[in-house]
């Protein structure tokens, strides 16, 4: 071989040698930029999933209940330390026949007797109540329950259900279950 084959010999290897370091920094690249793109979404869920926490933290800590001890009466906890607004308290079934909904109770209402059914109040502060219902549609293989509407502090608005789910609800209770005035606030005791 002479010398002008070995430099083009030289050449060509120097040509492959490029083009493999290339393509070898192209991927590395693209590799890098994946776990890049990965990483930022995990960081956008995460702060997602904070920014929901505190979006619920209030309507976390708010729940009511039939008082097991006298299905005429039923418990209404607050225990943030801000008050809700708008409340909306609906008497439902969880178990046997009949209306296991707020929305359930609330068209049924709508056909026959505004307002039944329910329980309005326009704020209850922190603390822990009893409220006083006309009656529950328990007996029967009925139990009664309720669920809680509300507006928190935030100014956003929830439901927690008879199975202590918590859901974002879109308009204030008032106008999502249509509440016609007059209106009055129900009577609440403190618990001590």
């Amino acid at each position: 071989m002479d010398a002008e084959w070995i430099g083009i010999v030289g050449t060509w290897l120097g040509s492959i040698g490029t083009t493999g370091a290339m393509v070898a920094a192209l991927r590395q690249l693209k590799l890098e930029r994946k776990i890049r793109k990965e990483e930022e979404s995990l960081r956008a869920k995460e702060q997602n999933r904070r920014d929901e926490e505190v979006k619920r933290e209030q309507a976390n800590k708010i729940n009511s209940w039939i008082d097991p001890e006298n299905e005429s009466k039923a418990l209404i906890v607050n225990d943030s330390n801000q008050p809700i607004y708008w409340v909306v308290i609906h008497l439902v079934i969880s178990g046997g026949g009949g209306p296991q909904t707020s929305e359930a109770v609330s068209a049924m209402s709508e056909e026959c007797c505004p307002n039944a059914n329910r329980y309005l109040r326009w704020m209850v502060p922190p603390g822990t109540y009893l409220m006083w219902l006309e009656h529950t549609w328990g007996g029967m293989m009925r139990k009664p329950g309720v669920e809680i509407s509300f507006t928190d502090a935030r100014g956003e608005h929830w439901i927690r259900r008879i199975d202590g789910t918590v859901e974002l609800l879109p308009h204030r209770p008032f106008e999502y279950f249509k509440v016609e005035n007059p209106w009055g606030d129900f009577l609440i005791q403190p618990v001590k």
